[in-house]
């Protein structure tokens, strides 16, 4: 009874109070709607920006040797899902060209470029690319467009002190078996002749044993 006299008595203080608590929670209800709004908004940028990232051109600049065909190769190459437009080559040292001062690919822009397609040009032999450049350290970017006209640039950095390594090994093991395969030969050959001598002699041991064949009706005597 006493509370319910209290109530009575100060309902305007009580109206006043639960308005307060009202409002407050209003307000953390508001805010905690914004955030959610801004989390779903940020997570649906995201989620464009991966489909644009997904759907963009991705050109990769590269130098590689082939030990079995003993030439250095430099090619460049389309990953993306989309054509890229306007692609410039910046590298440091020059790339030399093996008969036209520089790399067509590095030296001159390549106007289009589709999804999954590469570009390769033959920079020289592998001994003689790594008799110009004793420390093959090549760093540079690629610069390129998409079809909206969005600017990407992709840095590089290229070492081939391990494919220099990996081809000098494989010239010297190639001339130890040359060697080998040469010496192998040459030991087969002295057998055959050591051979051929023998049977020869054993020709010639036979052919002394052998009686002379006497004509029939010729006089054995005079």
């Amino acid at each position: 009874m006493r509370l319910m006299n209290w109530l009575n008595q100060n309902q305007g203080f009580v109206m006043a109070v639960l308005t307060f608590v009202y409002v407050v929670a209003t307000i953390i209800i508001a805010v905690l709607s914004i955030k959610t709004t801004g989390l779903a908004q940020k997570n649906l940028d995201t989620a464009l920006e991966l489909e644009k990232n997904r759907l963009r051109p991705y050109v990769i600049f590269n130098l590689s040797s082939s030990i079995r065909k003993k030439s250095t190769y430099a090619s460049i190459k389309n990953y993306g899902l989309t054509a890229a437009y306007n692609i410039k080559v910046s590298i440091d040292p020059a790339l030399a060209h093996h008969y036209d001062g520089q790399s067509p690919l590095t030296h001159r822009d390549i106007l289009f470029l589709p999804p999954s397609e590469r570009v390769t040009d033959l920079i020289d032999s592998s001994p003689a690319f790594h008799q110009r450049y004793p420390q093959p350290l090549f760093e540079g970017t690629v610069q390129y467009e998409d079809l909206r006209g969005t600017k990407y640039k992709e840095p590089f950095r290229i070492d081939l002190t391990f494919l220099k390594k990996r081809i000098y090994r494989s010239d010297t093991s190639l001339v130890d078996e040359l060697k080998q395969l040469n010496s192998t030969l040459e030991s087969i050959n002295r057998s055959l002749r050591r051979e051929e001598s023998d049977f020869d002699e054993s020709e010639t041991s036979l052919n002394s044993l052998d009686p002379k064949p006497s004509i029939e009706g010729e006089p054995s005597g005079t």
